[in-house]
């Protein structure tokens, strides 16, 4: 029975630990709604006289946001996101009166991509503007509000209004006529969002608690990342270097010579200890590199094979090549200090839990620390190991205070063989993901997505058969018997086999389409052959682009690599131009061009309304000399 109940857990965290890996893979990714996040309703309320309110009420959905029509920048003038605005179709028979007053007030918040500050509102606001009417017999408002709503990407919205006005009374109107004026210096100086609701403009209160619980976007992603790094942290006590040590450990403040309450605030402390320990290596890597630099070393191809080569070594590790363990000096020295008890000796027995364990734990670190280092926040690499080490830490301390928890576990085995190679094929294969951007920056058609897609089919092919028992690594166990949690996970891991395979003739993939190289990288593409390309060059190009040679756009679609050469075309064209700032190495560009481009009304537009200007910010393409650029600096951009 306890074998069973051995191997029943094993595989119920294989499942985990698969879910959790190809989670932290995606964690910055978002999926595309299948409904609207936003739902407009509209209302109209007489003053009196001739003044009116529109009321223009928004519901997104749980997470989303839009941008404040009130920002600090305008829009177009410089990069920023666009803000919501209202549009009147025509103004013959009213004025605006006054700025559009928001509820809740907006937060204001860091655009890490932008790098400005931006006002943005979720939840349930409500947006007023304030009208005066010049006739005194009925009519209709009409117009559309407009701007874009986020998430972890962010998608345009439009929605149509239309207000019926009842006739003014201009006698009543005509003596407050100079109150409220949108010319008033004291009105247009006041700050934007900070307008005071009218008396008439009444709101459930309820609205405004719900705003003030929602996290800013950049937070989102923190927490986000954090409770990854959590399960990370609790799938690394299952491990053969760490879970054996439970029994020892807890038995060890169980039995403290000092008394059991003494021995269980022991407990506690050592896991505290633990949790400082890894908390302290985050701060570090924080402190020392710095959001930008560790921004920039993950985007650059040296580091991308360096980190593809340390998960490949770690991939090894888990399959039984070689125990990767810390020089035994620092052990002994961390176990000598354990034996002297009390706090310091508590604190050091962490310590020495945390050195013998890194030949299992090393790979979670290695992964959490570099999804950190993408440069999007200061405080990753801390948060990241701060949510590893409580779920890592935790548990000791759990036990120790309630150790009856003890009997209930698994007891050491084979399985835990099992779970490490399974997080060796994981981790083979989410490494694999970093030559991608040496490989497309430079131009090198050796990772072509073809090759990508047979590798990872072979992985996880083999992944399979491993579970099956059809072979088995020196350190395994004969496995006599599948059981029920072990078969769902074979029938999960190849039914993603066959998932991936139509990506060797084509299909979009758009689930994984981040993690794979771009579509163009493609050398046999069915879909291709079955539909002709479109006929856009009348339309869309004024000539062969300049670096189209070894630069392409998804989708089969048609546009300029070169800032000058698009704006020409653009105005020849009288035609809008659409800057796709992109990069080889963009995870979220891939994602936003397979699920939103390739949406059939947003594809139309591309193909025939606008100029397509993609700027990559990672090509290594050398220029001819006379096109190097020379910065105010000195720096010479090649």
């Amino acid at each position: 029975m306890f074998q069973r109940l051995h191997l029943y857990a094993s595989l119920l965290l294989t499942l985990f630990a698969v879910g959790v890996s190809w989670q932290l893979a995606t964690a910055q990714i978002g999926a595309i709604p299948a409904s609207d996040p936003i739902r407009w309703t509209y209302e109209v309320k007489h003053l009196g006289g001739a003044e009116f309110d529109l009321i223009f009420r928004a519901d997104l959905d749980e997470d989303w946001y839009l941008y404040s029509p009130h920002q600090e920048y305008t829009f177009g003038e410089v990069p920023a996101p666009k803000p919501m605005e209202i549009l009147y179709d025509s103004k013959e028979h009213f004025r605006t009166v006054g700025k559009i007053r928001e509820r809740p007030r907006p937060d204001r918040v860091l655009d890490d991509i932008f790098n400005i500050h931006v006002n943005q509102i979720g939840g349930r606001p409500v947006f007023t503007q304030r009208i005066r009417v010049n006739t005194d017999k009925p009519f209709s408002i009409t117009g559309a509000i407009d701007g874009q709503i986020c998430l972890d990407y962010c998608i345009p919205f439009e929605d149509f209004f239309s207000f019926s006005i009842s006739g003014a009374d201009l006698t009543a109107a005509a003596s407050d006529d100079d109150e409220a004026d949108p010319a008033d210096p004291a009105e247009e100086d006041e700050p934007a969002g900070e307008e005071e609701p009218s008396a008439t403009d009444s709101e459930p209160t309820e609205i405004d608690e719900t705003i003030t619980t929602e996290l800013p976007a950049s937070d989102r992603s923190l927490l986000r990342f954090f409770l990854i790094a959590l399960g990370l942290g609790i799938a690394g006590i299952f491990t053969p270097c760490v879970f054996p040590m439970i029994p020892m450990n807890i038995a060890f403040f169980l039995n403290y010579q000092g008394g059991k309450s003494k021995g269980k605030f022991l407990a506690v402390f050592y896991g505290l200890s633990i949790i400082f320990i890894y908390s302290v290596l985050g701060l570090l890597i924080t402190v020392i590199f710095g959001a930008q630099a560790m921004g920039v070393i993950v985007s650059h191809w040296l580091t991308n094979v360096i980190f593809f080569l340390v998960f490949v070594f770690f991939a090894a590790s888990f399959f039984g090549a070689f125990e990767l363990v810390l020089p035994a000096k620092w052990v002994n020295k961390a176990d000598a200090q354990a034996d002297k008890g009390g706090l310091v000796g508590t604190f050091f027995m962490a310590l020495t839990l945390v050195l013998v364990s890194f030949s299992c734990t090393a790979a979670f670190i290695g992964a959490i620390l570099v999804e950190a280092a993408d440069g999007t926040s200061l405080l990753k690499p801390f948060v990241g190991m701060l949510g590893f080490s409580i779920g890592f830490g935790v548990p000791f301390a759990f036990l120790a205070l309630f150790p009856a928890a003890l009997d209930k576990m698994p007891k050491s085995g084979g399985w835990m063989n099992s779970i490490k190679v399974v997080f060796g094929f994981i981790i083979l294969a989410f490494g694999l993901k970093f030559l991608i951007v040496p490989d497309q920056t430079y131009h090198l058609g050796i990772l072509t997505r073809d090759v990508y897609l047979a590798i990872w089919i072979t992985l996880f092919t083999l992944m399979g058969l491993y579970l099956m028992g059809v072979y088995r690594f020196s350190h395994d166990t004969e496995l006599k018997h599948i059981g029920f949690f072990r078969l769902l996970i074979i029938i999960a891991t190849f039914s993603f086999v066959v998932y991936l395979i139509p990506g060797l003739f084509g299909a979009d993939l758009r689930g994984v389409s981040s993690l794979l190289p771009p579509k163009t990288s493609q050398q046999f593409d069915l879909s291709t052959a079955m539909h002709a390309p479109p006929q856009q060059e009348p339309a869309n190009l004024c000539g062969t682009p300049l670096h189209s040679e070894f630069l392409q756009l998804p989708l089969q679609l048609q546009g300029y690599f070169d800032w000058d050469e698009a704006m020409a075309c653009a105005k020849e064209l009288n035609k809008p131009v659409f800057v796709d700032f992109t990069g080889h190495g963009c995870s979220n560009c891939k994602k936003m061009e397979q699920s939103v481009w390739s949406d059939p009304r947003v594809l139309e537009r591309l193909r025939n309304d606008v100029i397509i200007l993609a700027l990559y910010n990672d090509d290594m393409t050398t220029l001819p000399e006379d096109r190097w650029v020379t910065t105010d600096e000195g720096r010479v951009l090649k």
